[in-house]
């Protein structure tokens, strides 16, 4: 019976289901344990994208987020369903931008295949912009629009840019502190903060 490849097919969505509620019950060792033995056990079946995206949940529910972004990047190499990508990449991203710094987000970029570089690429100059380095950004669209011209990623980048152009304000800008009284001055007249206002 536990051979049986009718049995284990029956079996994988309890599995799966039941890491999800340990997690739910802040179990998450056990959760974590059902769901690699999973995976090792059950590389090529139909639950193994729910089973990834709950692993990477898990180790976010435990702020292992570098851990948890790196199964997010395996999902997005493996999978060939278009929802689990754009969940992974929706996950990604929110990780990315919270939790991580860029630097660690470049070598995986550098590193992966064009499936997914032109993602993590747009995804560190995002890091930048939300760090308000719009220079260090400005070299990682530059390079998706370059080198990956027909992505989606690369109108993305392009249009990042675009809006960062004209948001820059390179004007100087003088401030004035004055004091907010009603009082004279020594010249007898009124304060002209108050005139301003």
């Amino acid at each position: 019976i536990l051979n049986d490849p009718k049995q284990i097919a029956a079996r994988q969505p309890s599995v799966v289901f039941k890491a999800k509620i340990l997690i739910t019950k802040n179990k998450f060792y056990e959760s974590e344990k059902l769901l690699k033995d999973f995976l090792k056990s059950s590389p090529e079946e139909q639950y193994i994208d729910e089973a990834r995206l709950t692993l990477a949940k898990n180790l976010y529910e435990q702020t292992f987020y570098y851990p948890a972004f790196k199964e997010l990047i395996v999902l997005l190499l493996e999978t060939k369903s278009g929802s689990y990508k754009k969940d992974a990449e929706l996950y990604t991203e929110a990780i990315a931008l919270y939790h991580i710094d860029p630097v660690q987000v470049k070598p995986v970029a550098d590193s992966s295949n064009t499936k997914i570089k032109p993602f993590l690429l747009l995804l560190t100059g995002k890091m930048y912009l939300s760090q308000n380095r719009p220079w260090d950004a400005e070299k990682f669209f530059n390079q998706v629009i370059k080198d990956f011209p027909k992505s989606p990623e690369a109108g993305i980048a392009n249009d990042l840019l675009t809006e960062k152009e004209t948001t820059q304000d390179d004007r100087i800008i003088i401030a004035l502190l004055l004091p907010l009284s009603r009082k004279e001055t020594e010249s007898g007249s009124q304060s002209l903060a108050w005139e301003v206002l």
